[in-house]
């Protein structure tokens, strides 16, 4: 830069009030930085750390129009945000570990619903240890008989059971039912023969392909002179 260059700008830095703060030239700086380039590594720490006198020779600039103030670009409220969505973040991923980690039960271990005695379930195959123990044809009648209440309801027992309640040959095997399959099984068909021969009839009329009436009529011819009938209605 040529001597009048600096001269000139020189004079507009010193005409702009309140913006430009002089204590030394800045050659000053310039030489002090180039003393402290050429000493030695112990030196040049001593010369880093510096003296308030060195410091007091700096030259300050505050020229807004040549540098724009910073105060709306602060770093703190971003800084504050970032650190609260990372805190957001570790809370939300300690609650979601939290929520996938298994409880631990130290108490006993809840077992399925014990079967009530006598309960069985046809369908599936669920049937009490007193129909397991018995003979295959008295099982076979238990199980027909289970299934088809619709048909055995208007057939009845010559058994003489109908003193007990018994209103059809469906009771002599089943004393209650639900709707979910379930029944509760009558230990009378256990030890009956009539019961269970007249279930084993009337299964193998329906597998030929006899109306419901048809099979009334013919346990009622069959079995009328073995004993008493149910009240039993007909078809």
């Amino acid at each position: 830069m040529t001597g009048d260059a600096e001269d000139g700008l020189a004079e507009r830095l010193l005409a702009a009030p309140g913006d430009v703060l002089l204590s030394e030239p800045a050659g000053v700086e310039e030489e002090a930085r180039g003393d402290r380039a050429g000493d030695n590594g112990d030196q040049h720490r001593e010369g880093d750390a510096g003296t308030d006198h060195e410091k007091g020779q700096q030259i300050e600039l505050h020229v807004p129009a040549i540098l724009p103030s910073r105060r709306g670009s602060e770093v703190g409220p971003k800084v504050t945000r970032t650190l609260g969505r990372r805190r957001l973040l570790v809370l939300v991923g300690a609650g979601l570990a939290m929520a996938c980690t298994p409880i631990d039960q130290t108490g006993p271990i809840p077992t399925a619903t014990p079967i009530p005695p006598l309960a069985a379930h046809p369908l599936r195959g669920i049937w009490p240890s007193e129909y397991r123990s018995a003979a295959q044809p008295v099982r076979d009648a238990y199980t027909w008989a289970s299934t088809h209440e619709e048909i055995l309801r208007y057939i009845p027992c010559y058994c003489g059971c109908g003193a007990n309640g018994h209103e059809n040959n469906y009771d002599c095997f089943v004393s209650a039912q639900a709707a979910n399959g379930w029944i509760t099984m009558d230990l009378h068909g256990l030890n009956c023969g009539t019961c269970v021969s007249i279930t084993l009839e009337t299964a193998a009329m329906t597998a030929k392909g006899m109306t419901v009436r048809q099979m009334r009529a013919a346990i009622d011819a069959r079995w009328s002179k073995a004993g008493p009938s149910t009240a039993t209605p007909l078809p």
